[in-house]
């Protein structure tokens, strides 16, 4: 698909967008005849979350500030699916949701990126050296209460 896209070939783009609605199409109609869901429930689930995820367009009220660039959306997009996530049982990870078996550099990418919104990110080496040893430190102290002996005290020189 990407492929059609990058070379403007419509038609190409038209055929693999059909092989795409063919999987969806078979998916929903196995998952049917097993009474799960249909392909109706499917458009609607794709619905209800653009509605829910992008108030500004379906006119919503919203305590948010205002939408007025794409930087915005994306906040929104991502503070949105949190609050999602937070009501999903389970545990909750900032990496949840990138495939575990993308290529290497999409995954890479994919995890910078996420880092990046969460704060992790800086301009010069300098900065991520002082939040590692931070992070660091943080685990040699969590590492002393779980193991109060003297013999066996980790110690900052020893790491």
């Amino acid at each position: 698909m990407l492929e059609a896209i990058d070379a403007g070939k419509a038609s190409a783009l038209k055929e693999e967008l059909g092989d795409l609605l063919l999987q969806i199409a078979f998916h929903s109609q196995i998952a049917s005849e097993q009474n799960q869901f249909s392909f109706d429930d499917v458009a609607k689930g794709l619905a209800d979350k653009l509605i829910r995820r992008h108030p500004h367009v379906f006119q919503q009220a919203t305590d948010a500030a205002p939408i007025t660039t794409s930087q915005d959306v994306s906040r929104q997009w991502d503070h949105l699916k949190q609050q999602e996530q937070a009501t999903q049982p389970g545990p909750h990870s900032l990496l949840q949701g990138i495939p575990k078996i993308a290529p290497a550099l999409q995954r890479a990418f994919q995890v910078q990126k996420r880092a990046s919104r969460a704060g992790f990110d800086w301009a010069t080496i300098e900065p991520a050296l002082e939040k590692f040893k931070e992070e660091l430190n943080e685990l040699y102290a969590a590492a002393e209460t779980l193991r109060p002996s003297s013999e066996g005290t980790l110690r900052p020189q020893d790491l």
